[in-house]
């Protein structure tokens, strides 16, 4: 075995740094002025009085320990792998001595010079007792190597806590099949390099073994990627997206629903190969899952839905059901929106300036009487955990203005969220591109009459109020100029928010 060979200077660093923290301190005497005889160490306990007669080798830094003999009278020092302890006098007896194992005491895991010894001195002489201070035990959190399996290829454990590895098992259905005891630890312990030996090309578990404990791991001869964590929902161009899972070595790109592709040239992969961040594209917004391709042809699909389309109440593929200037469109690849997924509503007209009023060519009427739930919704759904979601495109750049997003009613007796067409979260112009906006439910139910409370989905999906059932969508400038308003609207949906 291979480790890490500490340079003298750092163990004495470390000693001076114990003392600064009150960890190594000088020591204290006993109520007894003179001992009989040296002291004697028979074995050491826990300080649990039903584990009495239980004595033990090794412990944890950390752990309170009594230590049992005799002649513990005028105490000097206690000493733990060579360094001097306090200890409280009421906690000597003649037969005993309660003490705490400091946190970060230092040991031989870490520095073999240290002595791995428990020794009390008193006037007569002192007593030494063979001690094992144990390192953390160890964790595993991947295993990487080229797939498929094979011997004497390179294998990598990744993890930490790898102090005083004793040998790496093989095991299938909890039989050994293969040992390694010839490995290299790295520098700081947080990783084990070896070769596949012979037995270790089958599926089953991989075990370090370390005077500490053991840490485990299952092991796949010939391991998949696995999409686990997709950290949006919905579409936000030009944001990042990361992709978190496993075995992510042979990934070559990544695919959205609309079949945008995004290759692996601008995909950002961490060093153990278990997260992609990349940016994610302008595409149609459409529903589906977003898709790892290998470089062998493979197709690792995400456990989520990407903009989700489960609650659409309105995407614009039929006529009715809505008033306002408006048209049905579809994209054609040449002008804005250039994508899409079959029609959608495109609205553009003039704009005065500083209204604050809404006005037919301002305003989006949809009728919402329909109210699919969204996947994951019940009727005991709450409302604040229920959104409206829907794909926008802003043809040209607003310099002042904003969306109100209701139920009916107007500014002064219906709640409303304000939308701005120009920044995102993130503070990004979205002009000239597809995003997706969510508005919580919480923010505009209430203030008009809805024939009694409102806060599940149950309620709301059954409930009216005087303007049902129209959602408006009204347009504000507060700019001191004339501007012209250029949006397109698709996929109006209920979404269930994370």
């Amino acid at each position: 075995m291979k480790i890490r060979s500490y340079q003298l200077f750092k163990y004495f660093m470390l000693a001076i740094v114990l003392a600064a923290t009150g960890v190594v301190y000088t020591s204290c005497e006993s109520d007894e002025t003179t001992a009989a005889a040296p002291p004697v160490i028979t074995g050491v306990r826990l300080t649990d009085p039903e584990q009495r007669d239980s004595t033990f080798t090794q412990a944890f830094p950390g752990t309170t320990i009594v230590i049992q003999g005799d002649n513990f009278v005028n105490v000097k020092a206690v000493v733990l792998n060579g360094f001097n302890l306090t200890f409280n006098p009421n906690y000597v007896l003649k037969n005993s001595i309660i003490i705490g194992i400091p946190g970060n005491l230092p040991v031989k895991a870490l520095y073999p010079e240290l002595p791995n010894t428990i020794v009390v001195v008193n006037d007569k002489g002192e007593a030494s007792f063979d001690f094992k201070f144990l390192a953390p035990a160890p964790w595993i959190q991947l295993v990487k190597f080229q797939p498929p399996a094979a011997v004497g290829k390179t294998i990598t454990i990744l993890g930490g806590d790898f102090y005083a590895v004793e040998k790496i098992q093989f095991k299938v259905d909890d039989d050994v099949v293969a040992e390694v005891t010839d490995f290299t630890v790295g520098e700081d312990f947080d990783m084990i390099t070896f070769e596949i030996p012979d037995g270790g090309t089958s599926d089953g578990e991989i075990v370090v073994v370390t005077e500490s404990g053991e840490a485990s791991t299952d092991y796949l001869s010939n391991p998949f990627p696995e999409f686990l964590f997709l950290s949006d929902l919905y579409q936000i161009p030009g944001d990042t997206l990361t992709i978190e899972g496993k075995y992510f070595d042979f990934v070559e790109k990544v695919v959205f629903p609309d079949g945008t592709e995004v290759l692996k040239e601008d995909l950002k992969f961490n060093a153990l190969n278990t997260k992609i961040d990349l940016l994610a594209p302008d595409i149609a917004p459409g529903s589906g899952p977003v898709i790892l391709v290998t470089e062998f042809g493979d197709e690792i699909e995400s456990p989520i839905i990407y903009n989700e389309m489960s609650g659409v109440f309105k995407n614009w593929e039929s006529e009715g059901g809505d008033w306002g200037k408006g048209t049905r469109e579809q994209a054609d690849g040449t002008k804005p929106p250039f994508v899409g997924t079959g029609n959608y509503l495109h609205m553009i007209s003039p704009m005065d300036a500083n209204v604050n009023w809404w006005t037919d060519p301002l305003v989006l009427t949809v009728q919402t009487s329909d109210r699919p739930a969204p996947a994951g919704v019940t009727d005991a759904t709450p409302i604040s955990q229920i959104g409206i979601a829907f794909n926008y495109y802003t043809g040209n750049p607003w310099t002042k203005g904003y969306l109100a997003i209701r139920f009916g009613g107007h500014p002064g007796s219906s709640p409303h969220a304000k939308v701005d067409p120009n920044d995102n979260i993130a503070g990004k112009s979205i002009t000239r591109r597809w995003q997706t906006y969510v508005v919580p439910l919480s923010e505009i139910i209430g203030g008009e009459t809805w024939g009694g409370p409102v806060t599940t989905w149950g309620q709301f999906k059954t409930a009216t109020n005087g303007f049902d059932p129209f959602l408006f969508a009204q347009f504000f400038n507060a700019n001191s100029e004339a501007q012209t308003v250029n949006q397109f609207w698709d996929n109006m949906r209920f979404v269930k928010l994370q």
